[in-house]
């Protein structure tokens, strides 16, 4: 029985369900995430759902229905639901309805009405006879459960009655089609649990003499994968439909068989005594299993203590909540319906390619950059700066211990595989980085990111703007990125360079800086019963906006030269991405702008892309930044004083806007006025003459914020 407001959850299946209002009850259909499907809204005064499946051969709308027995239907009511279908659909559910058609003893009115009604537009039932539902009370059969189909589909199913009732009092049904989806394949995964590491590290060997950037990249990238693949199993990169609960024990696998047992011999010697047994049977059953779930999650809640980690916390719940298998992805473009995997890719890889093109810029930003960019950047330094010496074996080893499990790029080299690498193969990986860092080159192979489509919290699956990228680039190339990325921000703190209240990011400093200090400012402002205006600010694509050229220029601005920024020029150039859903993968799109995402250099590059947004704004405005989450605030006696300082302050970020190229969502940019006195009408603020919305609570940096702090 479903009940509202409650969430209803099989693991690797979607849900589509109508509640039934007012009390307990419902329709439902659970899909497979390997099958590509859209809903159909249908209008019926029965309790219906629909959804439109599609496959390579067959789209089949599937219709779940449920009538009681106090419900009124006619042929027309009937009629009108299946007008609503297209013409290759099946209709399942309990129509409580009995005839000798489908296998019941008996008749009753409404199934001779549906009788009629399958004669007269040329429908079936699928149903063989078999039984599908037993009385708890008398231990009766009935044939409620009817499956139609249009007659000349008929021959494409293939229905089958399971003999165990599932703790139900109706008996699962088996519908197979002749035509089924094609599954989802992943790409292989070593299997490190199994892994013979110490053959591993004692035949691995590197290649000690480097030519150019792509032929010695792929060497030493082969050298690693075939030995890899030589002492480390890999995953068969199918989606395995089985999986069991994380508290199912031994105990569980036996009252389920006793149950399963005594179902199956009151089936052949239905009397009284093997109907209670079964009943019984059951209740234990269920008794059991509660119990062992319940001890389960005791048991895990009675281990949490003030020294356990929130990230163990939360790897044992991922683990409960996991998907074994992705959903399968489905586009309408135009009110056409995409389903094919590589059309999809390439779908997907054109929107994510837009979103990084200048395209997004303004016409005069781009004028702009054209006109910059014809003057080359002068990097040339002697290089005997800090930051630009060689690395060292132990900056190698730190970059590798600081490592955390992360899924490798398209090369397949993995941080585990890297650690396991032995001293002599450390030496050579480390000759190779800095053959590259002297040379001042960079391999193409590791410009290129694979980027992983996930559909985004309440958003409809159908659009491609409702899919968030996730970049799998190398890991081989990020163990370099975090020794850069180590001497760059030594060099940026040691300087002080990065503003302070700039709180992404940074070593000890995080969310608190900045929630802390708009929090004590707004609480003096209740004390002097003032007003305190704070604007929080969204911009638009903020990664994917970054300008290449621009990023370098800044760096030569604040004094650095040399091998660190022709390495962070040659990072950000003739980068490129390809979508993969499974081991499908589009074409190559180029990126024209924008920081690659989950790359280490990224965070670093991007606060000092951002570091200037405040410089111009009136001393007496605070402010605060963590990554590209900022927030503007002022106070005052008087509610207008407070909007005509925050508005100049907005007219400085538009000036920044232009300058950079980074983009405010107005739409998104909100505002809040803290105060314990009543609020006076006033002028709205506004960014680019678009006015910002006023709310009286905002989420801002994981923290719910209200008009009255409360």
């Amino acid at each position: 029985m479903f009940k509202e407001n409650k969430q209803y959850n099989i693991k690797n299946y979607s849900l589509i369900s109508k509640n039934r209002a007012g009390h307990g009850g419902g329709v439902a259909l659970f899909i497979h995430n390997q099958i590509t499907y859209t809903n159909i809204i249908i209008n019926s005064p029965l309790e219906v759902v629909c959804s439109l499946i599609h496959t390579k051969k067959l789209s089949l709308a599937v219709c779940s229905r449920y009538i009681n027995n106090t419900t009124i239907v006619t042929e027309q009511i009937l009629f009108n639901l299946i007008q609503q279908l297209p013409s290759s659909f099946i209709i399942l559910g309990d129509f409580n309805a009995h005839h000798p058609v489908w296998g019941s003893a008996d008749t009753n009115s409404r199934g001779i009405m549906i009788n009629e009604f399958l004669i007269n537009h040329d429908l079936c039932i699928l149903n063989d006879g078999s039984p599908t539902y037993l009385s708890e009370s008398n231990g009766a059969f009935s044939h409620l459960d009817l499956s139609i189909c249009p007659i000349k589909i008929k021959s494409k199913f293939i229905w089958n009655i399971s003999p165990f009732l599932m703790d139900s009092d109706h008996y699962p049904i088996f519908i197979e089609m002749e035509y089924s989806c094609s599954p989802i394949n992943y790409r292989p995964k070593w299997r490190y649990s199994k892994a013979d590491w110490f053959n591993f590290q004692n035949n691995i060997y590197l290649p000690s003499s480097f030519t150019d950037a792509d032929s010695s990249c792929a060497a030493v990238t082969s050298a690693i994968v075939e030995n890899a693949t030589l002492y480390i199993p890999q995953s068969s990169g199918k989606c395995s439909p089985k999986y069991r609960s994380p508290w199912w024990n031994d105990q569980c696998s036996e009252v389920v068989s006793s149950r399963k047992r005594s179902l199956r011999l009151f089936y052949k010697n239905r009397n009284q005594e093997n109907f209670i047994n079964y009943k019984r049977a059951r209740a234990q059953c269920r008794l059991i299993l509660k119990k062992v779930k319940h001890q389960s999650w005791q048991k895990f809640v009675n281990n949490l203590d003030t020294n356990t980690t929130s990230q163990s916390v939360w790897k044992k719940i991922n683990y409960f909540n996991k998907r074994i298998c992705n959903k399968k992805i489905t586009l309408n473009i135009n009110n056409t319906i995409i389903t094919e995997e590589n059309k999809i890719c390439n779908l997907l890889a054109q929107h994510f390619a837009f979103t990084n093109s200048i395209k997004n810029y303004t016409e005069p930003f781009v004028y702009h950059m054209v006109e910059t960019e014809f003057t080359p950047i002068n990097f040339e330094s002697n290089n005997l700066e800090d930051y630009n010496r060689r690395f060292t074996i132990n900056e190698l080893k730190s970059a590798l211990r600081n490592t955390k499990d992360s899924s490798p790029g398209n090369d397949t080299v993995s941080y585990t595989i890297l650690k396991h690498l032995n001293e002599n193969s450390l030496n050579q990986l480390l000759e190779f980085y800095n053959f590259l860092w002297l040379s001042d080159i960079f391999p193409s192979q590791w410009s290129s990111a694979i980027l992983l489509p996930f559909l985004k919290t309440n958003k409809k699956s159908t659009d491609p703007n409702s899919y968030r990228p996730v970049d799998l680039t190398s890991c081989f190339c990020k163990i370099l990125e975090k020794m850069v990325n180590r001497r760059l921000l030594y060099y940026l703190e040691s300087n002080q360079l990065l503003s302070p209240y700039q709180s992404g990011f940074r070593k000890s400093r995080n969310t608190y800086d900045a929630l802390v200090r708009l929090e004590c400012e707004i609480r003096e402002t209740f004390l002097k019963s003032e007003f305190l205006v704070a604007v929080f600010l969204d911009i638009q694509k903020a990664y994917d906006s970054v300008w290449h050229h621009g990023l370098p220029l800044q760096l030569y601005n604040i004094g650095l030269r040399g091998h660190l920024t022709l390495f962070i020029q040659n990072f950000l150039k003739n980068r490129t991405l390809a979508v993969a859903l499974g081991t499908t993968m589009s074409e190559t799109c180029k990126i024209e702008v924008g920081l690659p995402q989950g790359s280490i250099l990224s965070t670093t590059l991007f606060i000092i892309k951002i570091n200037k947004l405040f410089n111009k704004i009136p001393p007496h405005i605070k402010w605060s930044l963590f990554a590209d989450d900022a927030s503007l605030w002022c106070s005052a006696s008087q509610l207008e004083d407070c909007i005509q300082s925050i508005q100049l302050a907005l007219y400085t970020l538009d000036e920044w806007s232009d300058e950079s190229g980074l983009r405010f969502s107005t739409d998104k940019c909100t505002y809040i006025i803290f105060t314990r006195r009543p609020v006076p009408v006033h002028t709205p603020l506004t960014i680019k003459e678009q006015p910002l919305n006023r709310v009286n609570s905002y989420k801002f940096l994981g923290i719910v914020w209200d008009s009255s702090l409360t």
